[in-house]
């Protein structure tokens, strides 16, 4: 029996709306390029974010692949077939650095809040033991 979103949602033990259940995955097999913007770089700081350890290490090994000493930047940005050379956060070298400075465990654990405030997106998760929802989401 084939379902409509609506009947899905009603009907299935998803809990997403039905237009929503039916989306497709996204992880690092579906990043256009390294960056943060839609890369694999994005994918692994939101991985890291929720705890899901392994998409995050598919995505570093999907950013780590991608390096190239010989370009000017390390890496280069995708976007709809244009290959560019970005310095920047969102689609460029800073922000890839940062990922991985954060994946490497080299960035500064003292720091008041994350870089990845910038982004919304919450400090990189910890096991339920050691994390509250306060600690995650500061005021």
């Amino acid at each position: 029996m084939v379902m409509d979103g609506y009947h899905h949602a009603v009907h299935s033990r998803s809990p997403l709306p039905g237009h929503l259940a039916h989306a497709r995955p996204v992880g690092p097999a579906r990043a256009s390029g390294p960056t943060v913007c839609h890369g694999s770089a994005g994918v692994l700081l939101c991985a890291d974010a929720t705890g899901s350890n392994g998409t995050a290490d598919i995505a570093a090994d999907a950013l780590t692949a991608q390096y190239d000493p010989q370009l000017p930047f390390f890496f280069q940005h995708h976007d709809h077939g244009r290959v560019t050379d970005e310095p920047g956060l969102l689609v460029g070298a800073a922000g890839i650095a940062l990922a991985l400075v954060d994946r490497s465990g080299l960035a500064a654990p003292e720091a008041p809040i994350a870089w990845t405030a910038a982004l919304l997106l919450p400090t990189p998760f910890q096991s339920p033991s050691d994390a509250t929802i306060e600690g995650r989401f500061p005021r």
